[in-house]
Parts: structure tokens; C-alpha cells; sequence
């Protein structure tokens, strides 16, 4: 059940701790651009060095060094065929600049329909592997659990806390979790027949695990969930999966893959991002200064002066509540993706707002509501059509906000994080520092107009910082405090 990406030593086989790798260790293909910042930021403060990529790099984009290596995609809810060739193409770039091991990342909730994009891409990333003329991966083992999180797997069930997702987390717009057995959830995905690593198995540690897994193996399972319910399980399942080509998860497993194996300890609990910065404790204080690469201590955050904007879609209960105290503060211009369609002119009425109250604080600009409103607008307008009009309106906001001097740019959600990423050709950016577990700043230098754009739309007065938190993350005060300006 071994086996090495093609041409690739072991993970943390081709450099002693503290040198600069000869390739990464980890490739991570994450389905969103929140997801990619999350595990970004997790595994660099867990004292790895991380690169970070929006989109798939292109064929001649080099690998700059470091110890992992992150390409975010727009890949969670698009059609399952086209997900699966945008992460074949990333996972065909990694393992071109020499990844040791792959790393597919989704949400801790597993987001999905039972048509995908969890199954097709992890399909699409061992056919990737073979192609490559990699080992076959003998079991592909999926964890979504992030304990500090409250997402715990138990008996192959997902749980938000002390209950079932399915209960838990709210039906999600795009991705429904309406289904908390992982094992189920993930068969109807694939082809490919799943089964369950349980607890039990974990409790012999990694020597009982890969017992576990071989069995399950030699019965023809070769997708398998497996249940964590603390950080110590991580620890064992980042054990056995060291040897495995494919590895699939949340930022739990992934730091869990590479302790041991940098210069610092990387266990998924003592990660200071998880602390909040602001409070005070600088980033990294859990780790030796001797341990750390020099960007990890210097974690940064955006000047407080600068003008600042929030965009957000997200209906998660969380977001909606961290609305709600930003708007508390704030101007918030909201619109609906029904009056989008009726010919709301929402761009021009985002300019506005920005003209009148950008000198004198944040603005923000909404399409989250609660899930009654959701479903009105879906039935009204259809779910893809009233998602197309929220992410494209909040694009072209962004892209004018920018054009008007906003440097601080705070999205909450991943699809509208996604929308405004890729409308603004943001490619890649440095990790900065944290607002909340998951949440981290990045500061970006090269961003681009779209194309068609007004030349205005490149910023030229100073970096661009951008802020990308997923609809559950975040505490209430997450959007008040990023935004707030200077005293």
C-alpha cells in the first residue's frame, strides 16, 4: 500500500529539517480559494513554508521554494467534469515541479452534491498519478475532520460539535448536507467502492490503522473514510498516510501529514493562527525562533488606515450574524439576485456608496440573507442562475472598489471569494497574518484588470490585502474587527 508520486522520494526524504527542500514535500489541489488560504496559512503556521497559487499555474510558472506548495481552484460546485480536468491540471503541474505527495483539500463540512466534486476529482488526481507513471494508490484515504474546528468524523459520520452535519451546519445553497455518512455520501460520488477506517482501528495506533487498511484492501475497498475524533487520531492517520501517493482531507490532515517532518512541531493543536493575533500573542510564540523560516515571523497585517470593503454571499448562520454587526457600524448596500435580473443596477450603486463613506470607514456590499430569502430567489430564478447573478454582480463590485482605492478587501464566502478573485486575476499571494482560525490575510502586489476592463482597475497606490473567509469560519466579531480602521 506504498508508493511514491513519479520520480519522488518519500515526503521529507530529500532535505535535512531546517534546509531548503530540493522539491515540496506536499502538493495541495484545495476545490475553493478559502479552503486554499486556510490550509496555507494552517501549515505555515505550523512551521512549514508555503507557496500559494489562485488557478492553475501556468506550464511555465516555476516553483519558488519552500515545503508545500497550494493551488487554489473554483472547482466545489461547477460540473464534475470540468472540476476534475481543472485539478488533473493542477495536480499535473505539482507533480511537475516535483511534489512529493499530493493533498486534495475540501471543506471540513464535505461539501458536494451526489454528483460530485469531492469522488470526480479524487478520480481524476490517482488517474493523474498513473498517468505520471506513479504507484497506484492502494487505498486513498478521506478525513475531513478539524477537531479545533468542532468537525469530527465518528463511525464514518460527520459531525459540526456534538451534532450530525446534517443537522448542524445548515443547507447550503450549492452544496447540500443533508446526508452526514460520509462512506454514503462519497459512493454516490464514484465508482470506485468506499469503505470505513472506524475508531477502533485507531487505537492501536498506526500499526493497527495500516492492518486496517490492508484488510479493506485486499477486499477491493480503495476509497476509505476515516474516523477522527481528536487531534491525537490526526496524528495517527498523518502517520500511516505519509506513504500514500493521494492523501484527501481537511487543514487537520494535511498538517497532520507533515509533522515529523520540518524543522519545527506540526501538530494540528498547537497551530498558533488558532489563537487570533490580535489578542496580542505574536505569531508563532509556540514555536522556537530557531525553528521558524524568516516569513513565518513576520506575519503581517494591512495597514489599519487603509480604505476597506467587505463583499459578501455567503447564508451561512455565521456570516449572517458577522453581517449583521459590520452593518451595525458600517454603510451596507444589499441586493437581491431577483432584482439583478430585473435590471438593479447594483455597480453603480456600490460606486456611490463608496464615493460618499470610503473616507470615513469600511462600506460593505451584500447578497447574504437568510434561508427563506435563498430559497424564494432559487425558485424564483433557479439555484445556478440566482448563483451566477450574485457571484458576477459581487465581481464587478470588486473590481470597481479596487479601481476606487479599496486595499483592504474582506469577501465572506467561498463561491463569491472565488468570483472576486478571479475577476480581479488575482494569481498568487503571500500568507499574512490571522483574524480568526482559517482566516488569514493575503497581500497581494500584481493584481490585473479582467479583460475589457477600465485601465483604472489596476491598483497603482499600494498593495492590495485581501481576506478571503469561508461562510463558517470566523468568530461574530471576525468582518468589525478586519475593517476597522485606524483609531
Amino acid at each position: 500500500m506504498t508508493g511514491a508520486a513519479p520520480g519522488s522520494p518519500a515526503p521529507g526524504g530529500d532535505a535535512a529539517p531546517g534546509l531548503r527542500p530540493s522539491r515540496p514535500r506536499l502538493g495541495v489541489v484545495a476545490d475553493d480559494y478559502t479552503g486554499a488560504v486556510d490550509v496555507a496559512a494552517t501549515l505555515r503556521e505550523a512551521g512549514a513554508r508555503v507557496e500559494l497559487h489562485l488557478g492553475v499555474p501556468p506550464p511555465d510558472r516555476a516553483w519558488r521554494g519552500g515545503d508545500v506548495a497550494v493551488v487554489g481552484l473554483k472547482t466545489r460546485s461547477v460540473e464534475a467534469g470540468a472540476a476534475a480536468g481543472r485539478s488533473a491540471a493542477a495536480a499535473g503541474w505539482l507533480l511537475g515541479v516535483g511534489a512529493s505527495q499530493l493533498f486534495q483539500k475540501y471543506s471540513s463540512t464535505f461539501d458536494s452534491t451526489d454528483a460530485g466534486n469531492i469522488g470526480p476529482v479524487a478520480d481524476a488526481l490517482c488517474a493523474e498519478v498513473r498517468r505520471r507513471g506513479g504507484s497506484e494508490p492502494a487505498v486513498v484515504l478521506f478525513c475531513p475532520a478539524v477537531p479545533r474546528y468542532g468537525r469530527t468524523v465518528y463511525q464514518g459520520h460527520l459531525f459540526v460539535g456534538d451534532r450530525l452535519v446534517s443537522e448542524a451546519a445548515g443547507d447550503h445553497p450549492l452544496t447540500p448536507r443533508t446526508d452526514a455518512d460520509l462512506v454514503r455520501r462519497l459512493a454516490r460520488q464514484t465508482r470506485v467502492s468506499v469503505g470505513l477506517l472506524p475508531h477502533q482501528a485507531l487505537t492501536g495506533g498506526a500499526e493497527g490503522a495500516r492492518a486496517t487498511l490492508e484488510r479493506l484492501a485486499a477486499s477491493g475497498v480503495r476509497y476509505v473514510v476515516a474516523d477522527a475524533v481528536d487531534d491525537a487520531d490526526l496524528a495517527v492517520l498523518g502517520e500511516v498516510a505519509r506513504a500514500h501517493p493521494l492523501v484527501t482531507g481537511a487543514a487537520g490532515l494535511a498538517t497532520a501529514l507533515l509533522a515529523g517532518v520540518l524543522p519545527g512541531p506540526a501538530a494540528p493543536a498547537t497551530s498558533a493562527v488558532h489563537r487570533g493575533h490580535r489578542s496580542g500573542a505574536p505569531p508563532g510564540e509556540h514555536l522556537p525562533a530557531e525553528h521558524l523560516p524568516a516569513e513565518h515571523l513576520s506575519a503581517e497585517y494591512p495597514p489599519p488606515d487603509l480604505p476597506g470593503a467587505l463583499l459578501a454571499g455567503s447564508c451561512t448562520a455565521e456570516t449572517l450574524e458577522q453581517v449583521r454587526r459590520f452593518e451595525a457600524r458600517w454603510p451596507v448596500l444589499r441586493f437581491r439576485p431577483s432584482e439583478v435580473a430585473a435590471g438593479r443596477d447594483v455597480l453603480a450603486e456600490a460606486r456611490r456608496l463608496a464615493a460618499d463613506h470610503l473616507g470615513g470607514g469600511p462600506v460593505g456590499v451584500v447578497a447574504s440573507a437568510p434561508p427563506d430569502v435563498v430559497r424564494t430567489e432559487q425558485q424564483a430564478l433557479g439555484r445556478d442562475r440566482a448563483a451566477e447573478l450574485v457571484e458576477r454582480t459581487l465581481g464587478e463590485v470588486a473590481e470597481a472598489l479596487v479601481a476606487l482605492g479599496v486595499r483592504r478587501l474582506v469577501t465572506a464566502g467561498g463561491e463569491t471569494s472565488g468570483a472576486v478573485v478571479e475577476r480581479c486575476r488575482i494569481t498568487h499571494g503571500t500568507v499574512g497574518a490571522a483574524e480568526a482560525p482559517g482566516v488569514a490575510w493575503l497581500r497581494v502586489g500584481d493584481v490585473v484588470p479582467a479583460e475589457g476592463a477600465p485601465a483604472e482597475a489596476t491598483p497603482e497606490d499600494g498593495t492590495l490585502w485581501v481576506l478571503l473567509k469561508s461562510g463558517p469560519l470566523g468568530d461574530a466579531d471576525v468582518l468589525v474587527r478586519a475593517l476597522a480602521p485606524a483609531a
